[in-house]
């Protein structure tokens, strides 16, 4: 019994290594070697304990932006726990400075406690443009025409709420895939909402990654095993 457990704990090991090929660690585990912090007098919302990426806030917005700044196609996967009640999400193609109502402009993968809602956990925003309060809610996937004008298509066994780890000690698997103008992520495997933007005149081709701890009540979240895969 103890030789098959040895096998299977190889077995899955393995396995975990050949899932994350080509993928490289662009959070240390011990500094925040890499990112930078905007705006920057919030620079003390961000910090590194005990091996984790910590953002917390008392209600002012702030986010952490990885050092990349013309990120096209890739993948990115990270796990998340929220310590409180709260709002995140992952910058997608941001950019800095473009700008008057959001530090970063661009695709955002949203997450947030669990009960917080379909428009938020596990929903696509989009930062910067008016392009209506979200673009796609959980559950299902947008293809967004020439003109501006969205098509929504329900996802087949889409993530749901239950299949989120709600808040406090438990973790939650992150992964996002980005090509071309089709925009996908998951939450611990089940595909949350997918963007599919073929509007010329507001898509945007490259920029930042960005993780966010969102404006109002005080919170806390927590980040490990950070990857980026390039394409």
């Amino acid at each position: 019994m103890k030789t098959l457990t040895v096998l299977a704990i190889f077995i899955l090991s393995q396995a975990a290594m050949a899932a994350d090929k080509g993928f490289i660690k662009i959070f240390d585990g011990k500094s925040l070697k890499g990112w930078a912090v905007v705006p920057k007098n919030r620079t003390a919302d961000w910090s590194v304990e005990k091996g984790l990426l910590v953002g917390h806030t008392k209600g002012k917005h702030s986010d952490l932006i990885y050092k990349d700044r013309k990120l096209r196609d890739y993948e990115l996967k990270l796990t998340y726990r929220l310590r409180t009640k709260g709002n995140s999400g992952i910058h997608i193609r941001g950019r800095l400075g473009e700008s008057k109502t959001h530090a970063v402009k661009g695709y955002h993968a949203d997450f947030g406690h669990v009960g917080i809602g379909p428009q938020v956990l596990g929903a696509w925003d989009f930062h910067g443009v008016n392009r209506g309060s979200y673009l796609v809610r959980r559950g299902l996937q947008v293809r967004i025409d020439k003109a501006g004008k969205k098509h929504f298509t329900k996802i087949k066994n889409a993530l749901t709420a239950s299949d989120v780890k709600p808040r406090g000690k438990q973790w939650n698997k992150v992964h996002v895939i980005v090509k071309g103008y089709t925009m996908s992520f998951s939450i611990n495997g089940k595909v949350a909402s997918t963007v599919i933007d073929n509007e010329p005149a507001k898509r945007i081709p490259d920029g930042v990654i960005g993780l966010q701890v969102h404006g109002g009540p005080a919170m806390r979240i927590e980040f490990r095993e950070v990857l980026l895969k390039k394409k």
